[in-house]
C-alpha cells in the first residue's frame, strides 16, 4: 500500500530524486499510520517554490543583487514592520481541510496521532528519532549546522576570507566575537535578531525550550512603523557594511552553504520552510 499511497501523492514514489522519494515516503508511512488510527489523511508534500533569477543571484553572494536587497531589507529583520511580509499565496495542505470539519476530542486526538504518526514516520524512513515536529526541524537544522562547520570553518580560502572581513567590520566598529566562516556569514542577521528579541519579549527573552512542545504562545509586544524604522536604518547601514566587508567573502561561502543545507535537508526528507535567509 505504501507505494500506491506515495505514486497517489505525486507520482514520484519510483523518481529518479531521492530526496524526494524520501518526502513521499514519510507522508505515505504517515497516511497508512492515520488510518490504522481510523483517520483520514492525505499524503502532502509541500512544494518548494522556485526562486526568482534575482533570489538565485543572491544566493550565490552576487554583490550588486545583495546590495540592491539589502539597501531596502536590511539582514531581513525589522523590514517586516515596514515593508509587511512576502504575501505569495501559500500551497494549500488538503489535510487543513479534513481536520476543519473536527472539533473537541476528536479534533485533539487527530492532532494527537498526526504528530505520532509523523515522528514514526520520519523514524521509519530517514532513520532520525524524534519528539514533534518542532523537534525534527531543531534535529535537521544542528545536523545542517553541524555539516556545515565541519566542511567550511577549516576551510584555507575561506578562513583567509573570512579574517579580512572580520578586519573590515572592526575597522568600521562593528563588534566580530567570532570571525570562523559559519559564524561570521550570520553575525549582521543574528545581531539584530536578538535586538528584536529583546523589544518584542523584554529581557526574559524566549523561555527555555520543552521538550515535545508543538507551540508556545507568548505575550509579545507589536512595534510600530515608527518604533521600528530607526532600528532598519540603523540595520541596512550594518548590512550594507558587512556587504562591503564581505564582497570577497560571499560569493565563495554561499553557494557552498546552500549546497550543504540542501544536501542535509534532502538527507532527512525535509522540505524547507518558505522564505530562509534574507538572501536566500
Amino acid at each position: 500500500m505504501l507505494l500506491a499511497v506515495a505514486v497517489l501523492c505525486g507520482g514520484a514514489a519510483a523518481s529518479a530524486d531521492p530526496a524526494l522519494d524520501r518526502r513521499y515516503l514519510i507522508e505515505a508511512v504517515k497516511a497508512d499510520c492515520m488510518e490504522e488510527e481510523g483517520f483520514e489523511y492525505v499524503p502532502y508534500v509541500r512544494p518548494e517554490r522556485q526562486k526568482s533569477d534575482e533570489e538565485r543571484r543572491r544566493a550565490a553572494g552576487d554583490y550588486e543583487a545583495m546590495r540592491v536587497h539589502r539597501a531596502f531589507f536590511g539582514f531581513g529583520v525589522f523590514s517586516a514592520y515596514i515593508h509587511g511580509r512576502d504575501q505569495e499565496e501559500p500551497a494549500v495542505d488538503p489535510n487543513d481541510e479534513i481536520s476543519s470539519t473536527l472539533a473537541g476530542d476528536r479534533l485533539t486526538a487527530y492532532s494527537q496521532v498526526r504528530d505520532a504518526c509523523m515522528t514514526g514516520a520520519v523514524e521509519r524512513v530517514v532513520g532520525l528519532e524524534v519528539k514533534s515536529a518542532i523537534d525534527y526541524h531543531r534535529k535537521v537544522e544542528d545536523a545542517t549546522d553541524r555539516a556545515l562547520t565541519s566542511a567550511l570553518n577549516d576551510d584555507p580560502r575561506l578562513v583567509e576570507l573570512a579574517a579580512a572581513m572580520a578586519d573590515c567590520l572592526r575597522s568600521r566598529g562593528h563588534a566580530v566575537e567570532d570571525a570562523t566562516p559559519v559564524a561570521l556569514s550570520t553575525r549582521g542577521g543574528d545581531a539584530f535578531a536578538g535586538e528584536k528579541t529583546r523589544l518584542i519579549l523584554g529581557d526574559g527573552g524566549l523561555p527555555p525550550a520543552t521538550e515535545g512542545t508543538t507551540f508556545i504562545m507568548l505575550a509579545r509586544k507589536t512595534l510600530t512603523y515608527e518604533e521600528a524604522m530607526p532600528y532598519l536604518e540603523k540595520e541596512i547601514k550594518a548590512a550594507l557594511d558587512d556587504l562591503e566587508c564581505g564582497r570577497d567573502f560571499y560569493p565563495a561561502y554561499r553557494p557552498r552553504e546552500n549546497a550543504i543545507e540542501q544536501r542535509v535537508h534532502d538527507r532527512y526528507g525535509l522540505t524547507p520552510f518558505p522564505g530562509g535567509s534574507e538572501d536566500a
